[in-house]
Parts: structure tokens; sequence; C-alpha cells
């Protein structure tokens, strides 16, 4: 698991922003159509668009479907 090193749960305002920030980048990265990243994280796509503007910081698994997702297309 590539995010081993960050803690579990989201608990203090700075792993909140980081995790946030994560994602967009990860997101920009795959420049994926809401429905298909929808799929790869398995997560709503009224939930996908609450997670950058909101308070709802995603969890690690989504970051590391998505990381998978984007060192697959790097390597292809």
């Amino acid at each position: 698991m590539y995010y081993s090193d960050r803690p579990p749960y989201a608990q203090t305002d700075a792993e909140k922003e980081w995790r946030r920030d994560e994602y967009r980048r990860l997101r920009s990265a795959l420049n994926l159509p809401r429905a298909e990243l929808s799929a790869l994280t398995g997560l709503a796509i009224s939930t996908l668009n609450q997670i950058p503007a909101r308070s709802k910081p995603p969890s690690l698994l989504v970051l590391e479907r998505m990381r998978e997702a984007l060192e697959q297309r790097q390597a292809a």
C-alpha cells in the first residue's frame, strides 16, 4: 500500500487537507469522466462531487485505487 505511512483516519485538519489535495492531484492526472471515476473508486458521483469542495476527505482506499489506476496507465 502506497499510503501506509499515513494515519488510517483523517482526524486533523492537516491530514484532511492533504487527502483533499492528493485527491485533486490524482483526479487531475487521471482525467477521467465522473462516471468512470465513480466506477474506479466505488463512490457515487454525488459523493465524488463533494470531496474537494466540502469537508469530506477521501479515504486512503479511494486514493490507493486512484493511484493504482494512474500507475497502470503510466506503465502501458
